[in-house]
């Protein structure tokens, strides 16, 4: 993630699969909408898990490696093009 979208906040998740990432540097609205509309990732809008998460999208990890690789690429060829 780091190589691909380098203004996301991201910290690796303690025993969950679920990942929290900031992505309030990229100056999106509505960023959930926007990578699944654009990009084909289908992500959660933090803001539907309380105010703390506005500017957070939650990545479910639950997938192989590959998935997971291909999903941050469609990501940045939205937010970093």
């Amino acid at each position: 993630m780091k190589k691909h979208l380098p203004k996301a906040k991201y910290t690796v998740p303690a025993s969950t699969y679920l990942a929290w990432i900031d992505l309030s540097a990229y100056g999106q609205d509505e960023v959930a909408k926007l990578l699944l509309e654009k990009g084909r990732v289908a992500l959660s809008n933090g803001a539907d898990f309380g105010g703390a998460g506005k500017d957070f999208v939650r990545f479910n990890l639950a997938t192989s490696k590959e998935i997971i690789k291909d999903a941050v690429l469609r990501m940045a060829s939205v937010l970093e093009d």
